[in-house]
């Protein structure tokens, strides 16, 4: 075996080493999946699983607080009756219902509610979570509070 074989067979040595280290040139899958748990009065709520494109709903009594976790940092936003609730550390009260909402984080949001007199039908929040590292990745959040 000549010198120019042995070359030839160390530079293809080379070069599988080097696509074997890369990965083989696969595709970049993007950030993770953004996903956002859920916790009424300090206990998580147990199968509650918010995903991108999904609108998810919880319950909270009057009196009782919630919060809202996410894996990744968002963006929160909060909608009620159709309005868009600018700012954090707002109480929102509709009807009898009042909802005291706080910014923790990027990863966190949490409220307390409360009522002044029973209602007919529960206040519903609407919590949005956008995706900081892909905006495309948006979760909803419906809380229902009430009696």
């Amino acid at each position: 075996m000549g010198l120019a074989a042995i070359r030839r067979s160390l530079l293809l040595i080379a070069a599988a080493v080097l696509l074997t280290a890369c990965g083989g040139g696969g595709s970049d899958s993007g950030p993770p999946l953004l996903e956002i748990g859920g916790i009424i009065n300090g206990r998580p709520i147990g199968g509650f699983v918010a995903l991108p494109g999904s609108r998810q709903a919880i319950l909270v009594p009057f009196g009782q607080s919630f919060e809202l976790d996410a894996n990744r940092p968002v963006s929160w936003s909060v909608i009620v009756a159709g309005t868009v609730v600018p700012g954090t550390g707002n109480t929102i009260t509709v009807a009898g219902t009042s909802v005291q909402e706080t910014l923790i984080n990027d990863f966190q949001f949490a409220a307390t509610t409360f009522g002044f007199a029973p209602v007919p039908s529960p206040l519903q929040v609407t919590v949005v979570a956008t995706s900081r590292e892909d905006p495309g990745q948006v979760t909803m959040v419906d809380v229902l509070v009430g009696n």
